[in-house]
């Protein structure tokens, strides 16, 4: 069980790093005409469920285990990097009107 906890928490902050770099990425690279292309498609399907789902099976793992440090640093981290896209959507929007 510790090797599965191990690689999955491997996967997620690397699902997460991923999935924030596509976001800093400009929108055309990510959206096609009127939907989006498929780089968009794949993290829109793809990288963001699996980075959540990830999230929440860690989390019950650390929980049942009663391993609170870890559990209490990946909330933190994720909460953050949730706070810094959202900021950095913000920042975009007042500087260019769109994403």
């Amino acid at each position: 069980m510790n090797f599965i906890r191990k690689f999955s928490e491997q996967i997620f902050y690397i699902l997460l790093a991923i999935t924030i770099f596509i976001f800093f990425l400009p929108g055309e690279a990510k959206m096609a005409v009127y939907t989006p292309n498929y780089l968009g498609w794949f993290w829109f399907i793809f990288l963001i469920p699996i980075t959540l789902i990830c999230f929440v099976l860690l989390s019950i793992i650390d929980f049942k285990q009663k391993n609170y440090k870890v559990l209490i640093f990946r909330t933190v981290v994720f909460i953050v990097a949730v706070l810094i896209c959202i900021g950095f959507g913000f920042y975009m929007v007042n500087k260019n009107g769109h994403l």
